[in-house]
């Protein structure tokens, strides 16, 4: 699992390098800690970094599908504040349904 996550951060960050690219932007490393700061929040609630290495199985599980849905909405066009509404209700919805509860590190 924690290789399907490494993969999953791999494809949102190159969602993002693409789009920006077509649009005649440039990328720099802050673009994708923006991403990264997106998806954490959408899963615990907090920009911080979530350590990767202290998730569960089901965690990272989450973790690897909202990264994933957010390099789908960053390719179909989607703005910062619909994919946060989005993968927020995503997480919300995923926790609810499996009972997991996402630890504040």
């Amino acid at each position: 699992m924690r290789s399907e996550a490494a993969s999953s951060f791999k494809l949102m960050n190159e969602a993002v390098r693409i789009v920006r690219e077509a649009q005649g932007k440039g990328t720099s490393w802050f673009h994708y800690a923006n991403e990264a700061k997106l998806v954490n929040f959408a899963m615990a609630e907090k920009s911080e970094a979530v350590d990767r290495e202290s998730l569960s199985e089901p965690e990272l599980a989450l973790l690897a599908k909202l990264e994933i849905r957010n390099g789908v909405l960053v390719a179909q066009g989607f703005d910062y504040q619909v994919r946060k509404a989005t993968l927020r209700l995503f997480a919300a919805d995923a926790l609810l349904e499996s009972d997991l509860k996402i630890a504040a590190n």
